[in-house]
């Protein structure tokens, strides 16, 4: 049972809602890298750009690898690693240019709709296929009988 992919789809959906307010907290505060005033130095654009790639890049394989090990179709697949490496691509690119532009912003749109649509993906899978062993653990672990 796939107890790692609807949790690993369910925490990538988590991982977007987290995104969105630090996204919020940006444009509110004016502040496009890091956590405070603003500095653009090289070694500090370098180090944002790497510590993103190393966030979300090993999360996105182990959901893709997940998918693809239910069988989820070589076509989705591939699309989704396709998304994924563009969007990882146009963030490392976006991340050097200063203030909003639309390198670093759709990067970070496509990272998010990877994980919503690997997210549910996921989930469906779960529910399709092992629907009624999640049902009985979850009546199990104290869940309302009429579930």
């Amino acid at each position: 049972m796939p107890i790692t992919l609807l949790a690993a789809c369910v925490l990538g959906l988590i991982l977007v809602v987290l995104s969105l307010e630090i996204v919020r907290l940006r444009l509110k505060t004016k502040v496009s890298l890091g956590s405070g005033p603003e500095e653009r130095s090289a070694l500090v654009v370098a180090v944002r750009a790497h510590g993103n790639f190393v966030e979300h890049v090993p999360f996105s394989l182990i959901l893709l690898g997940l998918l693809e090990r239910e069988a989820v179709g070589v076509t989705t697949i591939a699309g989704l690693a396709g998304v994924l490496l563009v969007s990882r691509l146009l963030h490392i690119i976006g991340i050097g240019i200063k203030g909003v532009n639309p390198f670093r912003s759709i990067g970070v749109v496509l990272q998010w709709a990877f994980f919503i649509v690997a997210g549910v993906i996921g989930i469906q899978v779960c529910a399709t296929t092992y629907g009624d062993t999640l049902r009985s653990l979850f009546l199990l672990a104290g869940g309302p009988a009429g579930a």
